[in-house]
């Protein structure tokens, strides 16, 4: 799915820039994005997906590259020529933080969906109060438990 939502990135970042040129089309990015966050929610505390849901996972990646050249584009063409180094600079940085307090709210949100949903692999760092499921698992141990719905084929 990652590969996937890389593959949208790519795309849209080398031609939404032919598309974006207000700021409507950026906030409907920006919805849709809200929305697909709510229905991967669904999807991984309610499983009902399989391979389909590639499809939903480009469709982010396109949702995604699309805002972020849109909002670099935008930010290019409205303001003073003095300023677009530093207004580039700032977005860029803004744009880091956003990414790294993301990924650590991800890694928070995965040990509770897994804790929730009694998916056992390898210990997480942050458990979200479902200790009790990891504390038989020892880090030694051969076989691991998987989710059939998350990795479909696997047994254990």
């Amino acid at each position: 799915a990652n590969f996937t939502y890389q593959v949208g990135v790519f795309i849209s970042r080398t031609s939404f820039v032919l598309i974006c040129k207000n700021r409507k089309i950026l906030w409907l990015g920006g919805v849709l994005q809200l929305f697909m966050v709510a229905f991967f929610a669904a999807a991984a505390t309610k499983p009902f997906g399989s391979w389909w849901l590639l499809a939903p996972a480009l469709f982010v990646g396109f949702l995604g590259g699309g805002v972020y050249v849109g909002a670099f584009s935008l930010i290019a063409q409205e303001q003073d020529p003095a300023y677009v180094e530093l207004a580039l600079s700032s977005a860029s940085v803004a744009d880091t933080f956003g990414i790294i307090v993301a990924d650590i709210l991800g890694l928070i949100v995965q040990g509770c969906v897994f804790g929730k949903m009694k998916v056992l692999d390898t210990s997480p760092d942050f458990k979200c109060g479902y200790d009790e499921i990891w504390s038989h698992l020892n880090r030694t141990v051969a076989t691991q438990h998987y989710a059939a719905h998350c990795f479909p084929g696997v047994r254990g």
